[in-house]
């Protein structure tokens, strides 16, 4: 039987102890919570009422659930992120500060400032979850301010490989 997080909803293993998407430990699942007919279909729903309302639920649950990761991934210092979540989550806020020039070219300059500000804290804290996989502390950010020495900071960040197993910031992300 397959196993998600219940934080992310990230498929997991059956022998993973924590998941390796948000770094959350894994709950027990019991047969009961997870009960199913032969085709995958939860087997307590038949009543198409119930599942009007579940999809409804589940629709705005899932909204909910992608700003949530919004936030957990892009706007929280917490945990620590492996080299590759750390590139393509900044390819990610490269290609969306496209926005904020685009909003220039309208005039609309003070939504085009908010969301350079957005885009800055969300690089900014992933440097700092990048830095905690590296077991240092958030605060060697700020080398990255630094002439010259940004360059060097940049390509250890990018380049180095994070500490093995738990460090004092998580759990290591890829296990």
């Amino acid at each position: 039987m397959a196993k998600f997080c219940a934080n992310c909803g990230t498929k997991l293993d059956d022998n993973q102890m924590f998941c390796h998407h948000c770094g959350k430990p894994v709950e027990p699942q019991t047969m009961e919570n997870h009960a199913s007919q032969p085709n995958g279909n939860p087997a307590k729903q038949s009543n198409p009422q119930s599942l009007a309302k579940k999809a409804v639920t589940q629709s705005g649950a899932a909204n909910q659930d992608i700003w949530e990761t919004i936030r957990r991934d892009y706007l929280r210092p917490e945990g620590r992120l492996n080299r590759k979540a750390y590139i393509i989550r900044q390819c990610i806020v490269s290609v969306a500060s496209m926005i904020p020039y685009m909003l220039l070219e309208m005039e609309l300059e003070i939504l085009a400032g908010a969301f350079f500000l957005l885009l800055g804290i969300a690089g900014l804290m992933l440097n700092i979850k990048r830095c905690h996989d590296l077991d240092k502390t958030g605060w060697f950010v700020l080398l990255l301010a630094v002439p010259l020495l940004n360059a060097v900071i940049l390509l250890y960040l990018l380049f180095a490989r994070g500490t093995y197993g738990d460090n004092d910031y998580g759990p290591d992300p890829l296990q």
